[in-house]
Parts: C-alpha cells; structure tokens; sequence
C-alpha cells in the first residue's frame, strides 16, 4: 500500500510539473503574440504619418505588414491549442490528485485497521489467571 501513495504521490508531482511547464509555454506564446501586435501597430503608425513613402520603403513596408500577419495568425493559432493542452494538462492533474487522495484514504484506513487488529489481539490475551 505504501508503494502505492508513493508512486500517487510521485504521479501528482509529475502531472504539477508537467500543468507548470504548459502554462509557461502558453504565457511565452502569448507574449510573443503580444509582441507581434505591437511591432505591427508600430508599422501601421509609421506608414500613417509618413507624408510621402518611397516605393522602395511603401513595398519594404508592405511586406513586413505581411509576414507580421502570416506571424501573428500562426502565433494566435499557437495559443489556441496550447490553451488546449493546459486544459488537458490541468484535467489530469485533478486525476492525479484525486488517485492520490484515494491511495491516501486507503493507507489510512490499512492503517486504522491494522492498529484495530493490534488492540483486539491485546485484548483477547488473556493470563490464564483465575480470578478470586
């Protein structure tokens, strides 16, 4: 039984581990999305107050308009299913702790059983004495 909640125990560990390490990816993605967002409202600000772009800038421009967008949809498109996998990270973390809170109750009621065997074996023996 004790191999059991330990091996509960270390599962747990495993899965916490495991929820912390998607959620950093999730929050570095998210980041990284954020960051896009705000390198594209840099351009789109600079073109608007441009008076005059040259073609060789208006196309410079354009075109990292464009791969900012084609980023910025496979980024967001990222943080979808990294949202995903945290769901299912979490989920079965809460497995994990409710099989550990089973091994748990199980060791304890072993426990409590093996200490109730122990105290009606004292009790039963008896030394033969007679009694007065």
């Amino acid at each position: 039984m004790r191999d059991r909640l330990k091996s509960s125990k270390r599962i747990l560990a495993v899965q916490t581990q495991l929820v912390k390490l998607a959620e950093w990816k999730l929050n570095n993605i998210k980041r990284q999305t954020v960051e896009l967002q705000a390198d594209q409202a840099r351009l789109q600000e600079f073109v608007s107050n441009a008076d005059s772009l040259s073609p060789l800038l208006s196309a410079a421009a354009f075109k990292r308009s464009k791969s900012l967008q084609t980023a910025l949809v496979k980024s967001q498109a990222n943080v979808a299913s990294q949202t995903l996998h945290t769901d299912a990270m979490k989920r079965r973390e809460k497995l994990a702790e409710g099989l550990a809170d089973k091994m748990r109750a199980a060791a304890s009621n072993a426990a409590e059983k093996r200490q109730l065997e122990e105290t009606i074996e004292a009790a039963s023996w008896t030394d033969d004495a007679s009694f007065p």
